[in-house]
């Protein structure tokens, strides 16, 4: 009977082993999630708590690879629509703006998303972001693929992934859609 589990055990690791490898990987330190493909890697993926029935999610995307990639669209089911956004200044006034045709990550580099510049737009919330919950993200990348990741939502007004400070007021930031 022994035996019989332990042979069992070397199958299962048999098995599972060579589809791990194939899928993406997930790292934890602390509350700094990482998530990656060979090439891409998503790290600290946040969001804040949403007071409408918007929000906006965040994160580090980092290219490993040798070649230029590029997001080209994030998923969730946490939405009616998810767009890529950044803001653009149009005279004296912040505007957030659909990014036309993805963010670009040169090899070895890493792009911040962050309140103020590029950032997911999570529009007809299906239900609200609260403080200390997460929800799934998948980011999509023209050569990487697809990154899937849980993005921890902060307070309203944070700045940053968990324990980061908030923003006094608690806004959005000054801008107009």
């Amino acid at each position: 009977m022994k035996n019989l589990i332990a042979l069992a055990a070397g199958t299962l690791v048999i098995l599972t082993a060579p589809a791990f490898s194939q899928s993406h990987t997930m790292q934890q330190h602390g509350s700094a999630h990482k998530m990656q493909t060979a090439t891409i890697s998503v790290e600290q993926p946040w969001a804040r708590a949403s007071i409408g029935k918007n929000g906006a999610a965040y994160a580090r995307l980092t290219n490993k690879g040798t070649k230029p990639d590029r997001l080209v669209d994030v998923k969730s089911s946490i939405a009616a629509r998810v767009e890529i956004h950044t803001h653009i200044k149009d005279g004296d006034i912040m505007r957030m703006r659909q990014v036309e045709g993805g963010i670009p990550v040169a090899p070895g580099e890493s792009v911040t998303m962050k309140p103020g510049g590029y950032h997911v737009m999570l529009i007809g919330l299906k239900k609200k972001l609260e403080t200390g919950s997460s929800f799934s993200l998948t980011f999509v990348f023209e050569n990487g693929g697809e990154v899937e990741t849980m993005a921890e939502v902060g307070k309203v007004g944070s700045m940053g992934p968990a324990g980061m400070p908030s923003m006094p007021g608690g806004q959005h930031g000054s801008h107009k859609h």
